[in-house]
């Protein structure tokens, strides 16, 4: 009766497991941890899920073959910065649990391919032994299948080889149904997966009213590594302060390359420097590796007085044109093109009338520089013509932000 109660009890785990999608950052490959080779990565929890089955080269696909899954997955990416082997070691907090791992090349790839593709494998180990495994110079040159927990011979598969300027995907799967976690080190090798450059802010520009600063750099930092409040940050010359960063792409990933910084007043026009300073936090911004945006760095940006948007280009006229597509020199916004057409009058010599118009909108509330004018019926007869923007029915012309 008690053997029965436990296979019960098995098959409804299984079944949980089964069940339980991958929602947790770092348990996709599109949000997965970026790597720092010199870094340990502590993961002292693992949530259960399962979310996709997947291809092991030799494994799957046979008769009487294991199920092989994303089971309680972590991911980690990295590139290589120089060819050479890859060794890493993966050591399970509770050394009587089965952890099982899969390195895939996504070079040029969406990240996601790596359930449909068996081409993107590299090389793994799903042996079914208990403890560290990992690559080292000591492993076996194919991939371990599911096998004897008490064979712990395979436990190690032979260093891949890692090409320079490479993405990579690393899955760590804990095939043991419980939330204790593991170490990952990377600590041998050729390869070289740190990325030396410096951190530095690369540019930055100013919104036209000048409240907000868009910043670029020169590689991608660490998300948690950004004051919120805007304190890795201040503007010289002038006494307006900083008040909030947002940093881009940061709601679903660790890392990015864009914030925008916002100033508690708007800046007249001039030129100006935003300079770093450790923050609230007790450090400026930091790479994957920790290194430091230099307390000394600074970008400098001009805000130019505000001045009309004009039309920069009409598109080749085609035969008998039934639009117009006028080209501006920077996005402008939806809102302020009349749906009528009454911001264009045409003139030449025959009347042209116009049907409408609307911006080149892609979801926000900018176009993409460009504006559709739509005419009544086609121009079958040649001539020359002039296009004038004037006020429309909304009480505007056309506007940027």
């Amino acid at each position: 009766m008690k053997q029965l109660l436990t296979a019960i009890v098995l098959i409804c785990i299984s079944t949980f497991v089964a069940g339980q999608s991958c929602s947790t950052p770092g348990q996709t490959p599109s949000t997965a941890f970026p790597v720092c080779g010199t870094s340990v990565f502590q993961q002292k929890n693992v949530p259960i899920c399962s979310s996709h089955s997947l291809v092991v080269p030799g494994c799957s696909g046979s008769a009487g073959s294991a199920n092989y899954q994303d089971k309680n997955p972590f991911w980690y990416k990295f590139t290589c910065y120089q060819s050479g082997t890859l060794e890493f070691l993966i050591s399970p907090l509770n050394q009587g649990d089965d952890y099982d791992w899969q390195l895939y090349d996504i070079t040029g790839r969406n990240p996601d391919e790596v359930f449909s593709d068996p081409k993107l494998i590299v090389t793994g180990n799903w042996a079914g032994t208990f403890g560290n495994t990992g690559a080292s110079g000591a492993g076996v040159n194919f991939i371990q299948c599911a096998s004897d927990p008490a064979d712990k011979r395979n436990s190690f598969a032979k260093m891949p080889t890692l090409v320079q300027g490479h993405t990579y995907l690393l899955l760590v799967s804990h095939y043991t149904d419980s939330q204790s976690g593991y170490n990952l080190s990377f600590n041998g090798g050729t390869a070289v997966i740190t990325d030396t450059t410096k951190p530095h802010l690369k540019f930055a520009e100013a919104n036209c009213g000048g409240d907000i600063i868009r910043v670029k750099l020169n590689k991608k930092m660490k998300c948690s590594s950004i004051a919120t409040d805007g304190s890795d940050f201040f503007l010289a010359p002038g006494n307006v302060t900083v008040t909030k960063v947002t940093a881009i792409n940061c709601s679903n990933g660790f890392d990015t390359d864009s914030v925008e910084v916002q100033l508690g007043s708007f800046l007249t026009p001039g030129n100006y420097n935003l300079n770093v300073k450790k923050g609230s936090d007790g450090n400026t911004v930091l790479d994957y590796c920790d290194n430091a945006l230099p307390e000394t760095d600074k970008v400098s940006f001009t805000l130019l007085p505000l001045q009309p948007t004009p039309m920069d280009s009409i598109a080749p006229v085609q035969c008998k044109p039934t639009a117009l597509r006028l080209v501006f020199r920077k996005p402008m916004l939806c809102a302020t093109v009349a749906a009528d057409g009454s911001d264009f009058i045409i003139t030449g010599p025959y009347p042209v009338s116009i049907a409408g118009a609307k911006g080149n909108c892609t979801g926000g509330s900018l176009t993409s520089k460009e504006v559709i004018v739509n005419l009544s019926q086609p121009m079958f007869r040649a001539g020359n013509f002039t296009l004038t923007l004037r006020t429309g029915s909304d009480g505007n012309t056309i506007r940027d932000e």
